[in-house]
């Protein structure tokens, strides 16, 4: 089976770091891109299965130009602060998730459930 690409565009490098080795326990193909030009030309060339992008990274017309152009690929928003408004108009862009920067549980439990939102529906 092929590992499942999964995108992580974070503005602080750092938690772009975090975020990976913290994923790496159940994905084997990570990618972190630290800045709008770069997760652009990525998705151009290629839709990953999961994208984590950073709100402060780019703004929610920009999230749901992303989640339009890859509508198979799971999308799931982060911010420092994030709260019920961003999680709201998230959703709204097309995101599955609206999770806060250190919420890693949180991210993951959105891939793995809308992974097997996906199958039940494939297999029905």
């Amino acid at each position: 089976m092929q590992p499942l690409p999964v995108f992580i565009a974070q503005a602080d490098a750092k938690l772009g770091r975090e975020f990976a080795a913290k994923l790496q326990v159940h994905f084997r193909d990570i990618h972190v891109l630290k800045a709008l030009p770069e997760l652009r030309n990525t998705l151009a060339q290629t839709k990953p299965y999961a994208l984590i992008v950073d709100l402060e990274m780019i703004g929610f017309d920009e999230l749901r130009e992303i989640c339009r152009s890859c509508p198979q690929t799971i999308v799931i928003s982060t911010h420092r602060l994030a709260d019920d408004e961003m999680w709201v108009a998230s959703l709204a862009a097309g995101a599955v998730d609206c999770c806060a920067a250190t919420d890693y549980l949180g991210m993951i439990r959105a891939i793995v459930q809308r992974r097997s939102i996906t199958w039940a529906a494939a297999a029905a």
